[in-house]
């Protein structure tokens, strides 16, 4: 689902104008990133959570020519999905 048709649904369900709804979901994304980077990650909705991981500086092939590239130290995204909310996507049927 692309933003323009999430942002729509989103505006409907909220019952808030579509410009209301862009600017409710560009905060939250702002929050969002404040709070991976804080302390412990940040759990923004019932079964969620959104955190970062620094994976050390590694090396890696290039599957095209072979050659070892270093991958230098860099954070992640993750995010933990709790069983309630994987119930309720697997109870869903199209």
């Amino acid at each position: 689902m692309k933003r323009d048709e999430f942002l729509r649904i989103f505006a409907k369900k909220a019952g808030l104008s579509l410009s209301d709804a862009r600017e409710v979901l560009d905060a939250m994304r702002e929050s969002l990133i404040m709070g991976i980077c804080s302390e412990g990650g940040v759990k923004p909705l019932t079964g969620f959570k959104f955190y970062r991981e620094l994976k050390p500086e590694h090396t890696k092939r290039n599957p095209q020519n072979g050659e070892i590239v270093t991958i230098p130290e860099q954070y992640y995204v993750k995010v933990k999905i709790g069983d309630n909310v994987k119930a309720e996507i697997n109870a869903i049927t199209d």
